[in-house]
């Protein structure tokens, strides 16, 4: 299990292997197709959608998920949609 059960991971701090990037929006814990949703960081530049296959480990004392991606590879994500972005494409 990529995340203890039932745990609400929003608002965790996600770092990766060069150091933090941003923190948790949103999480699902479906098989098969469990992934995060970073938030818009400061800038709001979009939200980056990460597959829990990325996650190392989560650290629930520091309220942090630790990836096996650098910065660069979670910026350069797929983006999330939300259901009104979807309904214009």
């Amino acid at each position: 299990m990529w995340a203890p059960d039932g745990l609400d991971l929003t608002g965790w701090s996600v770092m990766a292997t060069d150091g933090f990037v941003r923190r948790v929006d949103e999480h699902t814990e479906e098989v098969g197709d469990a992934y995060l949703v970073l938030d818009g960081g400061a800038w709001n530049l979009g939200k980056p959608l990460i597959p829990a296959s990325a996650v190392v480990r989560c650290e629930p004392e520091e309220r942090t998920i630790r990836l096996a991606l650098t910065r660069g590879q979670v910026e350069d994500a797929p983006q999330h949609l939300s259901e009104t972005d979807r309904a214009d494409g």
